[in-house]
């Protein structure tokens, strides 16, 4: 056996050994990536969850992931909102004033002519004006009287 490679085996060594590396390096990235899977059904907050996961492991969003998020946030205010107006009027809770009864009355009113975005851009007035500051935390109180099932 020669002591001496030919320049064709020392270059397919090379290749070799930068293949090894790199196949090594892939196996080490692959140990430090989890899969996670998370079940749940409608938005139980599945989005809020990967949105929080990929903000603090450092991923960025881009300008498109923004505005689908946006679109969550809004969707999701105005159905909070209409829930409580919901179980308010189901529960029998009344308003502090009517002032907020007409707002009510108004998102109700606009309910399946639009999405949820226009609806929360042209109700908005309204959401402030019958959860902020018109006895809605009567449902909070009511919701505690409530026995457990």
């Amino acid at each position: 056996m020669s002591c001496f490679l030919g320049k064709e085996e020392v270059e397919r060594r090379t290749g070799q050994i930068q293949v090894e590396k790199r196949l090594k390096s892939n196996q080490e990235s692959r140990r430090k990536e989890v899969m996670i899977l998370l079940l749940g059904t409608g938005d139980p907050g599945k989005s809020t969850v990967l949105k929080q996961l990929k903000l603090n492991n450092g991923g960025d969003y881009c300008v498109a992931n923004g505005l689908y998020f946006k679109g969550v946030v809004f969707t999701n205010i105005v159905q909070s909102t209409q829930g409580t107006l919901e179980a308010m009027d189901v529960s029998g809770i009344s308003f502090g004033n009517s002032t907020a009864d007409r707002h009510a009355w108004a998102i109700f009113s606009q309910r399946q002519k639009m999405t949820a975005q226009e609806l929360f851009y042209r109700s908005l007035p309204r959401h402030q004006g019958c959860l902020g500051r018109c006895g809605c935390e009567n449902v909070f109180f009511a919701v505690q009287r409530v026995p457990s099932v």
